[in-house]
Parts: C-alpha cells; structure tokens; sequence
C-alpha cells in the first residue's frame, strides 16, 4: 500500500515560477496592444458619431424644410439650431426633435466629443447673423451645405478630430464635407 505522502503530489516552485513568467510576459506583449486598440477605438467612436451627426441634419431640413446649422461652439463640442426661412432669426433645436434624429448624447442642443477628443482645425468659418465668431455649417432646405471656407476650397471643407495619445496607429481624423453633402474621413498620425 502506498503511503498517503506519495498519494498528495503537486507543483514545485520551479514550476510555479515558470508559468508564473510565462503569464509576466504574455501581460508584457499584450496589455499594450489592448490599450492602444482601446484607444483607437474610442478615436474613432467620437469620429462616427459626428459623421452620423453630419448624415442626419441634411435629411432634417429637407424633411421638414427647414435650414439646419451645426455651429462649432467649443474645441469639443457643438450645438444644432434650425430656423423656417433664410431671413428668419434661428432657433435652438429642441431635444425633442434631435431625439427623433437619433442624434444622441445631446444636452440642450449641444453635444461633447467624447473625451479627451478635440477639434483641433478647421476650414469652416462664421456665417449668421449677426456673427458671433464661432465657424458653422449650415443645411439647406434641398439638402445641400452652405460654409465659408478659403477660396483654395468653395465645394468642400473639412475639421479634424485629434487625441493626445501617440501609440495608435491614426490619432487624427480629418473629416471633409462637400457642399453636396458627401463625407470623407483620413486618417492620419502626427
């Protein structure tokens, strides 16, 4: 009969230690990546759903036949405004109606870009009036955009999104609207 020491075996410390190491070294590799790939993510999160917010006020204002504004109002975040006619003074655009755009995170008529991203330059300029100083796009009642930009530039401009971090592989995203209301995005990585 086998004594019951014999019975009970398990792992040494060398063993112990060795996939201990192996794990060490597996987080070393891997944990990076993720974070980076997190990152990325998130970039491009905020990147969508402005593109999404660009998609819909279009066909809001030829939906309802109203003129639509998207105006840049911090280095993060921006407000939506509608008004019935070219000469009518313009109005802030209710929660409601940006809720029925599927335009969501909204407080008031603003939203945030998630943080820590910013817009860091821009082509568009201000353009109602009277000019409060702010750069904004605004949506014909045909569905086309209306902005000021550079001569260099009457059919399109664009704004970039940025992030501070440097180990993704694009933490730019400059986005480029046509007056046609065509979106493009680049990536880039500065």
């Amino acid at each position: 009969m086998q004594s019951d020491r014999t019975a009970m075996r398990g792992y040494t410390l060398i063993e112990i230690l060795v996939v201990v190491a192996i794990i060490g070294i597996m987080s070393l590799i891997t944990v990076p990546q993720f974070v980076a790939y997190q990152q990325s993510s998130a970039l491009k999160g905020a990147m969508r759903n402005f593109n999404a917010d660009l998609r819909q006020l279009p066909a809001a204002a030829v939906a309802r036949y109203v003129q639509v504004r998207l105006e840049f109002a911090t280095s993060s975040s921006y407000r939506f405004y509608y008004r019935t006619t070219p000469t009518a003074a313009w109005q802030t655009m209710p929660q409601a109606l940006l809720t029925v755009l599927r335009v969501s995170g909204v407080s008031g008529n603003t939203k945030t870009l998630a943080k820590p991203m910013t817009f860091i330059s821009s082509d568009f300029v201000d353009q109602d009036i009277p000019p409060n100083g702010l750069p904004d796009i605004i949506f014909n009642t045909d569905g086309t955009l209306t902005f000021n930009v550079p001569s260099a530039h009457k059919n399109d401009g664009s704004i970039t999104i940025s992030s501070p971090w440097k180990k993704v592989y694009n933490n730019r995203m400059r986005i480029k609207v046509y007056t046609t209301g065509k979106i493009d995005t680049v990536g880039s990585h500065v």
